[in-house]
């Protein structure tokens, strides 16, 4: 008798712990502060440019913390510091009379930047073609600034250097002219303009000065580079 009195006793206090014990919140509810989180940030970024762009990754949420639903109507968000920087926390306040909390949810915002990148393994001499280029997104970090991004200035263009598959193409790696190139020298002066033929005595690139030497005079002169295969001079 006694001992079915403790089974008993046993029973109701269990039943009394789970009607008091925290609930558990689901997956779903995780992921909906994660989302909530990460759409946040990039509402912060919603004017950027076509040439740039930002991936959000929201860190994790206590799945087993009781929030006792998503806080339809009463969730508001901020962020918890005074710019956005790489690695961000979101608050999120849920201002429900009923069920009123705050969670803090951490969020990493890397900005990404268009660029052309060399499309495999490429070696010092190649002269560019369409098929080295690869157009992507990369991450903006300050070496990847400086970047070549224009593919019309790559093509055509010879590597004064090896350059690695998915490295941009920095302007000192390559040359629009290169020493030895035999180009075309243009002369302009007011409406007249004049056309020989010349030897490049060293590298530039577009709109460098360069000198080169006039294949009939022999003489040196210094003009800007126009084209892959024109320099020109201005009186």
């Amino acid at each position: 008798m006694l001992r079915q009195s403790l089974s008993l006793l046993s029973a109701a206090f269990l039943l009394f712990c789970s009607a008091f014990s925290p609930a558990q919140a689901t997956q779903e509810e995780a992921d909906f502060f994660r989302h909530a989180a990460e759409q946040y940030i990039l509402a912060q970024f919603a004017n950027l440019p076509p040439d740039e762009k930002v991936v959000v990754t929201a860190g994790k949420v206590d799945a087993g913390r009781d929030f006792g639903g998503t806080c339809p109507g009463y969730l508001t968000a901020e962020l918890a510091g005074n710019a956005i920087r790489e690695n961000n926390s979101v608050k999120l306040v849920c201002s429900d009379p009923q069920n009123p909390f705050t969670l803090y949810v951490p969020v990493k915002a890397e900005k990404y930047i268009s660029a052309i990148t060399a499309a495999r393994d490429l070696n010092r001499g190649t002269l560019l073609s369409k098929s080295d280029l690869n157009s992507t997104f990369i991450k903006d970090e300050r070496q990847n600034s400086f970047g070549i991004t224009r593919e019309d200035l790559l093509i055509g263009s010879k590597l004064k250097r090896d350059v690695r598959e998915g490295s941009v193409f920095m302007p000192e790696a390559l040359c629009v002219v290169c020493k030895g190139d035999r180009v075309t020298l243009e002369a302009h002066k007011g409406g007249l303009s004049l056309k020989t033929t010349g030897i490049a005595m060293e590298d530039g690139n577009l709109h460098d000065s360069i000198k080169v030497q006039n294949e009939r005079s022999k003489k040196t002169v210094i003009g800007r580079v126009s084209d892959h295969d024109t320099v020109v001079i201005d009186f």
